[in-house]
């Protein structure tokens, strides 16, 4: 005669002890999967570092050639206000200059906020629009500070901040 009585499916310990071994794969490998979030804001903002480098390099090469490097007072080359011999921190400097498709609203993929003297630069998904937006709803994200220049000693500087 056959034994009926074998067993099929699995028992209480055996689910409890899989669903504990999936929770620790999930805490591990989690962590490496959220981060390509911020990894690709770095990057974004990285690509637009680059641009404002070269704009900003650019722009002085020319306020060289136009003998306009020691002027304090904002002055139009090519189509860009500079101070200094450098791209000022205005939507008519270093934002059109680079080439940044930004806005001061969350209506673009990036937004700036025109301090003085500062442009800050983030990533729109990255905060949570206010009207108006303050440099301080940015500070917790990573983003990119362009300082224009203060004297004609001293060079425009682009900072990345808070990014991992």
């Amino acid at each position: 005669m056959m034994n009926r009585n074998k067993q099929q499916g699995f028992t209480l310990i055996e689910l409890i002890v899989v669903i504990v071994i999936l929770g620790i794969l999930a805490v591990t490998a989690a962590p490496k999967f959220m981060s390509f979030a911020g990894d690709a804001t770095k990057g974004a903002l990285e690509g637009i570092q680059g641009s404002i480098r070269g704009s900003m390099n650019m722009a002085n090469a020319k306020a060289v050639v136009n003998g306009k490097e020691k002027v304090a007072a904002s002055t139009a080359i090519g189509g860009v206000t500079m101070v200094y011999g450098y791209p000022d921190a205005l939507a008519t400097g270093i934002i059109t200059g680079a080439g940044i498709d930004g806005a001061e609203t969350a209506t673009k993929d990036f937004i700036y906020f025109l301090g003085t003297k500062k442009v800050t630069i983030a990533q729109t998904s990255e905060v949570t629009p206010s009207d108006p937006i303050v440099v301080t709803d940015l500070e917790a994200v990573c983003h990119l500070v362009y300082t224009e220049a203060a004297d004609a000693d001293t060079k425009a500087t682009i900072v990345l901040t808070n990014c991992a």
